[in-house]
């Protein structure tokens, strides 16, 4: 079969750097569509963390050109029981374990239709029961990356997995209570409290200033830029992709407030 169009096929995982994981993915569908373009998003999803896998995808999805085809492998699972996955929505194609780690995207696109990836002829000959990377999920990337229809790869199925959707509670008329979601390499807190949950807040209750709560202490308002905060301070602002984020300029405020994965954060309207 000639290849229809060249396509972009955007890598996520958790295998980092140090081994040959990714080289030897890359291999297979080269190997399979010669003319494949590669994009790695992040080899460096702490490891099985599906939830943080889940999140840096919905993050990056928007970013890529429609038809982008995203191959993601953060698989704690491999060799059980668990489906191999592709799925179609409004602008892209994602092949991915069947573990939750689709349902940031599936959840911010308008429409999704995944698909049991069960026509073995696509994968390797001979199967690791550690390495799905290698053997399904690569070989299925490289021949949907050639123009075989997603429709010859399974049957369409109305059941994949999906993590549960941590949102922000409201609590009263002048509390917003979130939760950090993520630790960037700098330090910085990324929460799941999005920009317009706080306009919310701030509408409904009629007064513009907000304080930010987290691990007892309190960021008095949020900053437009990191500089505005003097160096080594703790600061709040509104990340790139549309969340509050905690800050220590020129410094960590993962350290600084010993916070993990999971620590509360709350926004507060002050008193009138």
């Amino acid at each position: 079969m000639d290849v229809k169009e060249k396509r972009l096929i955007a890598l996520l995982s958790d295998f980092g750097h140090q081994d040959p994981f990714v080289g030897v993915i890359k291999g297979i569908i080269l190997g399979i569509n010669p003319l494949a373009d590669f994009v790695d998003i992040t080899h460096e999803i702490p490891p099985q963390d599906v939830e943080a896998a889940s999140l840096a995808l919905q993050d990056a999805e928007p970013f890529f050109p429609p038809k982008t085809i995203f191959l993601v492998v953060v698989d704690p699972g491999v060799g059980s029981s668990r489906r191999p996955i592709l799925a179609v929505t409004d602008r892209s194609y994602f092949i991915a374990p069947d573990n939750g780690v689709l349902t940031g995207v599936m959840e911010s696109s308008e429409w999704c239709q995944a698909y049991h990836v069960t026509a073995e002829h696509y994968f390797r000959p001979e199967r690791s029961a550690t390495f799905h990377g290698r053997d399904v999920f690569a070989p299925v990337t490289g021949w949907l990356s050639r123009g075989t229809a997603h429709t010859n790869f399974g049957e369409p199925i109305e059941d994949p997995v999906r993590l549960p959707q941590r949102a922000p509670k409201t609590i009263g008329k002048t509390i917003l209570e979130g939760e950090v979601v993520r630790i960037d390499r700098f330090g910085n807190l990324g929460t799941n409290i999005k920009r317009n949950d706080i306009d919310r807040l701030v509408v409904d209750a009629g007064r513009p200033a907000v304080r930010v709560l987290a691990a007892g202490r309190a960021i008095e308002r949020i900053s437009a830029y990191y500089a505005e905060i003097p160096d080594g301070e703790l600061g709040a602002i509104i990340d790139s992709d549309d969340r509050l984020e905690i800050f220590v300029n020129r410094g960590r405020a993962a350290d600084t407030l010993g916070a993990k994965k999971g620590d509360t954060v709350g926004v507060v309207l002050p008193e009138p």
